[in-house]
């Protein structure tokens, strides 16, 4: 639920065409993440994630990419990001050190997650 709160709550804080417009609506992804780290993790987790704020801030495609901490569960961590299609996204995906996702993985108990069309 948390999930589509904040997918709807970035939403409205985007950039967005005029009601009355004869031009196509602006295309696009949004990606919403959220990690369970393991128990009494989240400080590391949420830290080692935005490790990877400043790679991927060039990154062609790429509009949004924000790291977020629960302050009901500090071990849980969500990561919104927007991007202008599902194949920047793929293709920054393939870029991604291994080394990195074996550090995440490690400090993960799980990872779920949701992509909205815009």
């Amino acid at each position: 639920m948390i999930r589509i709160l904040l997918a709807a709550l970035f939403l409205t804080l985007l950039p967005m065409e005029p009601a009355m417009t004869t031009e196509p609506a602006e295309k696009g992804i949004i990606m919403v993440g959220e990690m369970i780290a393991k128990p009494g993790k989240g400080a590391d987790l949420h830290a080692r994630m935005q490790k990877e704020i400043p790679p991927i801030a060039t990154t062609k495609g790429l509009k949004l990419y924000e790291v977020l901490r629960s302050e009901q569960n500090p071990d849980k961590i969500v990561i919104v990001e927007v991007w202008d299609s599902a194949e920047d996204h793929a293709a920054a995906v393939k870029e991604i050190d291994p080394d990195s996702i074996r550090e995440v993985k490690a400090l993960m108990a799980s990872m779920s997650g949701e992509t909205f069309k815009r």
